[in-house]
């Protein structure tokens, strides 16, 4: 903390879970697990941004969808989402 700061750090944590019974013999289950500081030390100028080397790992996209935190997310789940066939 900064002397003189009226800002006390802290962090925040929570998760979500969801499961759902899909016929007899299959389960979806949605999970979703945050965390958040407020008021940190951090020497970093873009802490979303993720480190350049891992970019061609995301494949297509725009270089603003690949170093957002919620940009990566999304990519991540068309990766996943795309190696599934769901039919009715």
């Amino acid at each position: 903390m900064e002397p003189g700061s009226q800002n006390q750090p802290y962090v925040q944590n929570w998760n979500l879970n969801v499961q759902h019974q899909l016929g007899s013999n299959m389960m979806l289950d949605v999970a979703y697990m945050g965390n958040k500081g407020t008021h940190l030390p951090s020497n970093l100028t873009t802490p979303d941004q993720v480190d350049p080397r891992w970019l061609s790992l995301a494949g297509e996209g725009s270089v603003a969808d690949r170093t957002t935190l919620l940009g990566g997310l999304r990519l991540l789940l068309d990766m996943v989402c795309a190696r599934f066939v769901f039919e009715d």
